[in-house]
């Protein structure tokens, strides 16, 4: 009893498949002259941007606690130093540093290489690649810029394909002359200690 529907069911798949690959486009003018033969694109396709690496981090590792030391290095996000090194009137430099017995946090102006701390800080981040990155926690070596207008801006290192900062920000980080500013110490559970 079942196989006049199997069949019908299969006779009116096969004639709507037929339908749909019959269908004939409707009559009009051809794209092409009679007399030329179709070519190629004239420009060929781009090839794709390469995107930059990000930072890893943003943010100072270990973050900063202090109320006083939050005025020389205000707690938000770091960016890309885009900006003119003219426009740049102080750079601080803030760290945290865990000992046996206590966290020291400091803040510090840089007072030599500015320059060079600017023109490395300057430098575009390295494209992404395909090449492997072992992940770690790596200080972004974040310096705080105190622009023409007041406002101070944090401003991360540039970074390599892993987002990490590169050798030449690394090189120029560790070679800024600093003079203390601030300098607050806790106990490991985060108490401030007096002096």
């Amino acid at each position: 009893m079942r196989k006049p529907f199997a069949y019908l069911a299969i006779a009116i798949l096969g004639l709507s498949l037929t339908a749909c690959g019959s269908a004939t486009p409707p009559p009009g003018p051809t794209t092409t002259a009679p007399h030329r033969t179709p070519t190629a694109s004239p420009t060929p396709s781009a090839t794709p941007v390469a995107k930059q690496a990000t930072p890893a981090r943003t943010t100072p590792l270990p973050p900063l606690t202090d109320r006083n030391i939050l005025n020389y290095c205000p707690d938000v996000p770091a960016v890309h130093f885009d900006g003119k090194p003219s426009d740049v009137t102080q750079i601080a430099v803030c760290t945290s540093v865990t000992s046996a017995d206590r966290i020291t946090e400091s803040a510090y102006s840089v007072n030599f290489n500015q320059e060079a701390l600017l023109s490395a800080y300057s430098e575009p981040n390295a494209l992404l690649t395909k090449e492997s990155c072992v992940r770690v926690a790596k200080d972004p070596l974040i310096v705080w810029l105190t622009l023409k207008d007041g406002t101070i801006h944090p401003v991360y290192a540039p970074v390599d394909h892993c987002g990490y900062p590169n050798a030449d920000a690394e090189a120029a980080y560790q070679a800024a002359g600093l003079q203390i500013q601030w300098e607050a110490d806790f106990d490991l559970n985060g108490n401030p200690i007096n002096p």
